[in-house]
């Protein structure tokens, strides 16, 4: 069972699992009714749907249980009985045998998107808020018939009021609902099932609930609707009719299985941060709170073997002697105080309650070799070394115990990390070799350096990758330059898309010495991924900023998305990462135009300025739309037509238009401005600038 199951690995027992069992009998045995009382209603023996009820929650709850190997109990669905009884059969009128049919062509459909997998992309396809909708829903479904049956809501001269609540039954089905919310906020074991106890034997002695007068009865016989659904004649189930009820039947279907699973999920912290359902993997539990049991074996095994011992120590001695081995110039480390402590003395204080850690028994004088694929063979000698605590006071496992079990127990292959972690390896290096495990492959990076050729640090900047991240960088750019700080490729490229930099990239080629991080190399580099990105993804990315820089409102975000999209289009050429787009934002807004520099002022004080400015007006107010078409034969127009070209014409116009000498090209800039916008900035300029 152990074996099975993995028990031990998801933290249950046996009994834990038998109570949850008997529980969940007890929370889905109300669908053992309700289901056959749902369906006699649309003709259906009640006693032959009660048996089929049964039957289909074994086989659905054994397969889940043997096969899937997941923690999920199956029954029929209350949506999918609801809508074939009191909608196909008594609303629509068709019989029970025909809706019985197009449930079985409806689950053959269901099947056959369930094994080509195409069922589950339909679920992803779900926004998560709705797979939870739904699951509310359902839940508010069951709830409601639940609240029915019990007499507590009954139909009213609307649409429900509440039942006879002076009815008994009706209190003590409330009393019942009250005692399981108390004994779930208070975390008791099997609240539901205790309630339920309690409810039914009240009931039982009040004289509410009948108590049944004999254990076992005879087994109904399903004959009256088995294979019933193949009664129904041809013509029938080739009907349009079949195909509406059907691809009605696989819709409610869909629903119902995507808020049972979401929401046993959820409740199971078995989901995602997108709702998908996701499975552990074969080497967990991964979560180090969960392994305490684990990291308890091996290192008892250590302490059995004499490789590790109990240290006593108070951190007031530890700090004293590190302090007298400062004073002397020796390297600060463990002086061994307890690594002689005999199994008596250790006991005793065990017994005394005296707070312990537990450390790592090095041999004297051992050399310990090990490749690093950076450096080559590396060794340490253990006398340079210190008595490594490997379980702490807490009970909880230091790193470099941790690290060592881990790694060897989910069949690590390579360990890459910074090069300040090489004085800690050979410890690493050491337990590998106390447990008699192959160890794994060791690879140290060269720390990233600033312009001082120092480690790279918060006090001389931006290191985090939130940090690149809040200002617009994107992953591939910072990625890509970040891989040419300490390797080389083979050749002298150094833009790479990311399959080209996994197919370049190898070890063997990283230098020694760490590369220093430079933000200009960055930015040229992030440059390149900015020119080529999306625009959408990049509108995306910028409307945060603009927002927070007051250009745009969260509003405006939606309502003027394409306009923002063309902005960023022409922008992009000049954006070293995308935060810098509120610098370059604000010649898109506003009626107005600011003259950039004096410069600019001094440009329209030109003889042709007039002219052009005219020119410009009478252009764009006669045209149906301004785009870049427009724009480009507009000015071929206004130099045949003017003789103004060049620099006149086109620093002209874009000073006119933008307050500046310089900036993205002008017939798209235009065309993003719209007719409405450059034709009130012409007549701006014209009458108060000029």
């Amino acid at each position: 069972m152990e074996k099975f199951f993995k028990l031990k690995e998801n933290k249950t027992t046996v009994s834990t699992e038998v109570m949850a069992g008997v529980t969940t009998f007890f929370a889905m045995s109300y669908i053992l009714f309700v289901n056959p009382t749902i369906l006699s209603a649309a003709g259906m023996p009640f006693q032959a749907v009660f048996l089929a009820t049964i039957i289909a929650s074994v086989i659905g709850t054994l397969i889940m249980g043997l096969f899937a190997n997941v923690p999920y109990a199956q029954a029929p669905g209350m949506g999918l009985n609801a809508f074939f009884a009191y909608t196909v059969v008594l609303r629509m009128g068709y019989s029970w045998q025909f809706a019985l049919c197009a449930v079985l062509i409806e689950g053959i459909i269901f099947i056959l998107l369930t094994i080509t997998n195409v069922r589950e992309k339909i679920i992803d396809c779900i926004p998560p808020v709705l797979k939870h909708a739904v699951t509310a829903g359902i839940g508010l479904f069951i709830a409601f018939i639940g609240l029915a049956n019990a007499g507590i809501v009954v139909n009213g001269a609307t649409i429900l009021q509440l039942g006879n609540l002076t009815d008994p039954l009706v209190l003590l089905t409330l009393f019942g609902l009250i005692l399981a919310g108390i004994l779930l906020a208070k975390n008791v074991k099997g609240a539901f099932l205790l309630a339920m106890v309690v409810v039914s034997a009240i009931g039982m002695v009040a004289g509410l609930v009948q108590i049944p007068n004999a254990i076992v009865s005879a087994v109904p016989s399903i004959k009256p609707i088995f294979m019933q659904a193949l009664s129904v004649p041809m013509d029938q189930i080739f009907s349009f009719d079949m195909v509406v009820v059907v691809f009605t039947f696989l819709f409610v279907d869909l629903f119902d299985t995507v808020g049972c699973l979401v929401g046993v999920a959820s409740k199971g912290d078995m989901l995602d941060e997108n709702g998908n359902i996701v499975q552990k993997g074969e080497n967990g539990p991964y979560i180090q709170s969960e392994r305490l049991d684990i990291y308890k074996k091996y290192i008892q095994e250590l302490l059995d073997n004499g490789k590790a011992y109990y240290c006593f120590c108070t951190k007031e001695r530890l700090d004293e002697v590190r302090e007298k081995q400062k004073e002397a110039g020796e390297t600060p480390r463990y002086d061994g105080h307890c690594r002689d402590l005999t199994e008596e003395e250790v006991q005793a204080k065990i017994a005394a309650g005296e707070p312990y850690v537990i450390r790592l028994r090095l041999p004297e004088n051992h050399v310990i070799k090990f490749n690093d694929l950076v450096r080559g063979e590396t060794e340490f000698n253990t006398n340079d070394l210190d008595d490594q605590v490997l379980i702490k006071t807490d009970g909880f496992p230091t790193y470099h115990f941790a690290v060592v079990v881990d790694d060897h127990l989910m069949e690590i292959t390579h360990v890459i990390r910074g090069e300040e972690w090489l004085s800690s390896t050979p410890k690493h290096v050491y337990l590998y070799e106390a447990f008699g495990w192959e160890p794994t492959t060791f690879v140290h990076l060269p720390n990233i350096l600033n312009k001082e050729k120092k480690k790279l640090s918060k006090r001389h900047g931006d290191v985090a990758v939130e940090d690149f991240k809040k200002k617009g960088y994107l992953p591939e750019g910072l990625v890509n330059y970040v891989a040419l700080v300490g390797w080389s490729p083979e050749d002298n490229q150094e833009i790479f898309s990311m399959e080209e930099l996994e197919n370049a990239f190898s070890i063997d080629r990283v230098s020694k010495s760490g590369g220093v991080f430079d933000t200009e190399k960055l930015n040229w580099v992030n440059q390149h991924y900015v020119k080529d990105a999306d625009d959408s993804y990049l509108t995306d990315l910028a409307i945060p900023f603009l927002v927070e820089a007051g250009f745009i409102t969260e509003e405006e975000a939606e309502t003027k998305y394409e306009f923002i999209k063309g902005m960023v289009s022409v922008l992009k050429e000049k954006l070293q990462y995308v935060k810098e787009i509120t610098e370059h934002a604000n010649i898109f807004f506003g009626d107005t135009v600011e003259l950039e520099t004096e410069e600019c002022r001094e440009f329209l004080n030109l003889e042709h300025i007039p002219t052009l400015i005219d020119a410009l007006e009478a252009k764009v107010e006669a045209a149906e739309v301004v785009d870049e078409a427009f724009v480009k034969a507009m000015f071929k127009e206004i130099q045949k037509e003017h003789g103004i070209k060049g620099k006149n014409l086109f620093m002209g116009s874009r000073i006119i238009l933008t307050g500046q000498m310089h900036g993205p090209d002008l017939p798209k800039t235009m065309e993003v401005l719209g007719k409405e916008t450059c034709l009130n900035r012409i007549k701006y300029v014209k009458n108060n600038v000029l």
